[in-house]
């Protein structure tokens, strides 16, 4: 998902997420059968949100995820969740954010994610964040998307009120992968030509 926070009727910042927007997932279908997963059973979506907003980690709950991870037959689990899980940035996107920034919008990474082990010194998050002017992850904040503190925050760390920006922001859904198709409407709706 991308959200475009607005200003005074102007397009101020463009925040993207990392998985399945920056990142494309190597299996989308992991994703719906995790999502379909979380939506039947409170105890999983639970679970999934104490690892996104920092109360578990990726150590913790690691034997939920065995099957769609093969987590056993990996050295560590971070080499299996990159493996199986995540893929190669999407250059659509890619492209579109370095134009964005040339341009002089704030561009914003904002991830729904998690420590790897209890230390929680280090977290699922790319490993170069140097495109963007901003970067919140739920574990450090204690907040996840869909919440709209979550972006609220975004809003006053880039320096943009939030009753200027709170009504503002206008999603694009990237589907199954597709950057390209929400490359063309965020150009549509900035009227910056990014493809």
């Amino acid at each position: 998902m991308t959200k475009i926070l607005e200003a005074n009727g102007k397009f101020k910042a463009i925040l993207f997420d990392m998985g399945g927007v920056i990142i494309r997932y190597k299996n989308p279908e992991i994703i719906q059968s995790l999502t379909k997963k979380a939506q039947a059973q409170t105890d999983f979506k639970k679970v999934l949100a104490d690892y996104e907003i920092g109360i578990s980690c990726v150590e913790e709950i690691n034997h939920l995820f065995d099957h769609f991870f093969r987590l056993k037959e990996a050295e560590s689990y971070e080499e299996a969740i990159l493996e199986e899980f995540m893929g190669e940035h999407d250059e659509h996107i890619a492209k579109a954010i370095a134009i964005l920034k040339q341009k002089g919008y704030k561009i914003g990474l904002l991830t729904n994610n998690g420590y790897w082990s209890k230390e929680k010194k280090n977290t699922t998050i790319i490993r170069n964040t140097s495109d963007f002017d901003l970067v919140i992850e739920s574990c450090r904040v204690g907040l996840r998307k869909p919440d709209p503190k979550f972006f609220k925050l975004a809003a006053e760390k880039l320096d943009l009120e939030c009753h200027e920006s709170a009504v503002g922001m206008t999603p694009i859904q990237v589907v199954y992968g597709d950057g390209l198709s929400a490359v063309k409407r965020l150009e549509s709706l900035l009227a910056v030509n990014l493809v």
